[in-house]
């Protein structure tokens, strides 16, 4: 049933990452952000699974420090209205207490990313 749920949404998600070139890996992160916030929301409900798909790759992008990833980019390629996205990101990086480098969705990009902002710090 949760598979269910969350196939619309997962589709648009291993379509959208090609464009960014993101990983296999990431979308599997990416799968397990939105499981998670099925399981804190319960059944969500959607008319476009494209603004969820695209709130749970500017998430993903915000956590890992991609600036690639825009908001303004997701909107345009997806169709969907910018603030439709923007609601549906706040609601999951509230709903899943979503900090920058997340440890529970963080990808090789994020890891160099926290290791290259230690190192400069200590110069």
């Amino acid at each position: 049933e949760e598979a269910e749920e969350a196939s619309p949404v997962v589709e648009i998600v291993k379509v959208v990452v090609l464009i960014f070139g993101l990983s296999h890996y990431d979308v599997q992160m990416i799968e397990t952000m939105w499981r998670h916030y099925c399981i804190v929301q319960g059944r969500p409900r959607y008319r476009r699974p494209e603004s969820w798909g695209g709130a749970l790759l500017l998430a993903f992008g915000g956590i890992n420090d991609l600036d690639h990833i825009q908001a303004g980019m997701i909107s345009d390629f997806l169709d969907v209205c910018h603030t439709l996205l923007k609601k549906n990101y706040e609601q999951l990086c509230r709903s899943l207490e979503l900090t920058a480098y997340d440890v529970r969705y963080l990808n090789e990009q994020g890891l160099v990313s926290i290791v290259a902002g230690e190192a400069w710090e200590q110069d």
